[in-house]
């Protein structure tokens, strides 16, 4: 039995991210924002972020270098997994996502070791800057997740990239490229 559109369009979603182990990082109140048809708002509470209210296909966009700190120096945001999962392989996500269900996160941390640069550029089609770019650090040899920015009017090539770091800085290089969004994905990005 399928719901109808109005029983989807009723239903809301939850996702959670949670700062992970307490002793190696907190929550910093930033990195989290949401691009929702309804009327999702998003609530810190000491290590967590609650994002409620979220409907089907509302895009949430998580940049992990944002939400989070360490607050150990021998240590490095990583990235995201999904809650409950240990490993790199099977806990590693894309933390820009289009809403499909209730989802759990939590910032993963790195313990630092040979850290090499990346440079993450958000371009638009001619290849001109439309932000700042951003620039992390991940150990050589890691796979590194980014996650696109949200631009107002603008939609992204791919909400997420990956790629293996390496020593070599001037290969760490990622590029969202960006469009104008059609009336259509703007009246459900409002």
């Amino acid at each position: 039995v399928f719901a109808s559109d109005a029983e989807t369009a009723a239903y809301t979603y939850t996702v959670r991210l949670f700062a992970g182990n307490q002793d190696v990082g907190v929550l910093t109140g930033e990195g989290v924002n949401v691009v929702s048809s309804g009327s999702a708002s998003v609530k810190y509470t000491g290590n967590c972020v609650e994002i409620t209210g979220l409907q089907y296909d509302d895009v949430v966009y998580i940049s992990a270098r944002d939400a989070a700190r360490p607050v150990d120096e021998r240590y490095y945001v990583k990235g995201v997994k999904i809650a409950g999962r240990d490993t790199d392989e099977e806990g590693n996500v894309s933390s820009n996502f289009s809403v499909d269900g209730d989802r759990d996160f939590v910032i993963g941390y790195g313990i630092s070791g040979d850290m090499a640069a990346y440079t993450v550029n958000y371009l638009d089609a001619n290849g001109n800057r439309m932000l700042e770019s951003d620039t992390g650090y991940g150990n050589s040899g890691d796979r590194q997740y980014v996650s696109a920015r949200n631009i107002d009017g603008y939609i992204p090539q791919a909400y997420n990239l990956v790629k293996t770091l390496s020593d070599n800085e001037a290969e760490n290089v990622f590029n969202f490229q960006y469009r104008p969004a059609t009336p259509a994905e703007t009246e459900t990005a409002a």
